[in-house]
């Protein structure tokens, strides 16, 4: 999963990235709708994201890391935000 700033940012992520197999997806870091689904095992976070905002009252952060508990030490975390 690929954690973009905003709507647009996904969208070009997206256009940019054609042959990105339809299994992994790229969000919205603003729509929790975006964010819930099957857990991920692999979390990018774009530049730009603000890991410390919060969504329904959870820090962007947390609620990233907890949809990949399922995964255990098997899950990945790359926090690109702060480039």
């Amino acid at each position: 999963m690929f954690v973009c700033r905003n709507e647009r940012a996904a969208k070009e992520l997206k256009q940019d990235n054609p042959e990105l197999p339809k299994h992994i997806r790229i969000v919205n870091a603003t729509s929790m709708g975006q964010i819930m689904g099957a857990p991920p095992q692999r979390i990018t976070v774009m530049p730009g994201v603000r890991l410390g905002d919060r969504l329904e009252g959870i820090p962007l952060h947390i609620l990233l890391k907890n949809r990949q508990l399922t995964w255990g030490g098997l899950a990945v975390f790359i926090d690109l935000s702060r480039m």
